[in-house]
């Protein structure tokens, strides 16, 4: 109705609605700057991977996770190192949502000379422990466990990487935007404020007509109430649009110049106009997603801030270096169910002594690929009195460090009883000890 009105009195359609927008018919409808505010936030944040990254479990974070800042994507030192190469998978079509990145080559942000090292003060030798299915002795890395204490962050090359690009670009970035697939109307009241009735509001944020009305409202913020007059060649106002401070707009029509669409807010008007000029061609309704690339693009990070970030992060949570560190080390061996610890003289009295300690996943060895060799099946972690396994004496107390694995000090006469990820109940007697630093036990199945 606005084009057809301009048209009428002869003024170009894109006059009247720069006028109301206080713009030039050259600027944007929507300023740049607008319109990557939000689709960072509709589009980007609303994705499942770019909502929360790892971070260190505390109370406020059992789960170690962490929402991620607006603006941002949650990036890991494993992302570095491959060169993003799962970007498109990650951030792609996942549920509902369409993804924001559709396609990504050419990420360039290690080169193949990549390293990273740290330093680490530790001891290596792994634990020895008991896998029960066999009776055979097996060996647990030792370095998880003391991942709190191996660095010193003192040191300004506690861990140096070479080998990073020196301008980290992205050689080919699509994305796109769907559009919903009917015509989404202007709303007409000015009810529910402060955005009115179109059922526009309603849609996913990631459409493309709810992304309109998102641009078109946030660009509106802080405009001024005026009206403009337009005129005949004989010098009589045919047509005046005005736009008070909420972004409510009203057009009026003189001398029977024609018929004004109804009152509405500005992002309703801008939000049909732009689902009309989307279908130019004759391209039918709901299929008109959008799709556009870009080509040799800045990661924005250069590689002494990508070093300093990484050494920040790690610092805070060196718990994030377990696997790697272990992985190093390599010295799981078998399939231990428990293992023994030996509480050294320095520490406090009642973390001295010997302890076993009962295994957690996180001792589970991987494969090649990264995978765990075995599930964790433990129906009752820990050590019992009772072989019906009901009596528990073990528990995840702070001994040298650790507070998540079950754990029980022994001695000489100790009787106590296990269950092992086969179902198999197991009975432990503590015999008296041949050396300080080993434990000799006797292993009974029970069931």
């Amino acid at each position: 109705d606005l084009i057809a009105l301009s048209g009428a009195i002869g003024i170009p359609p894109a006059r009247c609605l720069a006028d109301l927008l206080e713009r030039e018919v050259t600027d944007p409808i929507i300023p740049i700057e607008v319109a990557a505010d939000v689709m960072l936030a509709n589009l980007v944040a609303t994705h499942p991977n770019a909502q929360f990254r790892r971070g260190p479990i505390d109370d406020e974070h059992p789960e170690g996770m962490y929402p991620v800042a607006p603006g941002h994507i949650p990036v890991t030192l494993a992302d570095v190192v491959t060169n993003f190469e799962d970007m498109a998978v990650r951030f792609g079509p996942t549920g509902d949502h369409p993804g924001f990145v559709l396609e990504a080559r050419g990420v360039s942000v290690v080169e193949d000379q990549f390293a990273m090292a740290t330093k680490v003060t530790a001891n290596a030798l792994p634990f020895k422990g008991i896998d029960l299915g066999n009776g055979d002795v097996a060996s647990v890395n030792s370095v998880g466990s003391q991942i709190e204490t191996v660095h010193d962050f003192s040191d300004p090359e506690w861990m140096t990487l070479t080998g990073l690009a020196p301008d980290p670009t992205v050689e080919f970035l699509s994305f796109g935007v769907t559009e919903n697939d009917a015509f989404i109307p202007g709303g007409d009241s000015r009810e529910p404020t402060p955005n009115g009735s179109s059922p526009g509001w309603e849609l996913p944020p990631w459409q493309f007509e709810r992304l309109i009305l998102d641009m078109a409202k946030a660009a509106q913020a802080g405009a001024t109430a005026h009206c403009n007059s337009y005129e005949l060649g004989t010098g009589v106002v045919a047509f005046e649009g005005c736009i008070d401070e909420t972004g409510w707009v009203s057009l009026e029509t003189f001398n029977g110049a024609g018929s004004p669409p109804p009152p509405a807010y500005i992002w309703d008007l801008e939000l049909e106009l732009s689902q009309v000029r989307l279908h130019d061609g004759g391209i039918a309704e709901g299929d008109a997603d959008a799709q556009a690339f870009i080509r040799d693009v800045s990661v924005g990070v250069s590689p002494e801030e990508m070093i300093e970030q990484t050494k920040t992060n790690v610092a805070a949570n060196p718990e994030a270096l377990r696997e790697f560190a272990s992985l190093l080390t390599n010295s799981t061996r078998g399939n231990a169910d428990f293992y023994y610890v030996r509480g050294i003289d320095t520490l406090p009295a009642e973390q001295q002594g010997d302890w076993l300690f009962f295994v957690t996943e996180d001792d589970i060895a991987f494969d090649e690929q990264g995978d765990p060799v075995r599930a964790y099946d433990y129906p009752a972690p820990g050590f019992f009195r009772d072989a019906g396994l009901n009596t528990k004496v073990s528990s995840t107390d702070l001994v040298d460090r650790d507070t998540t694995h079950e754990k029980v000090r022994v001695a000489a006469g100790d009787v106590l009883f296990v269950g092992d990820d086969d179902g198999n109940v197991v009975q432990i007697e503590v015999l008296e000890k041949t050396k300080r630093s080993h434990l000799t036990l006797a292993i009974t199945r029970v069931e």
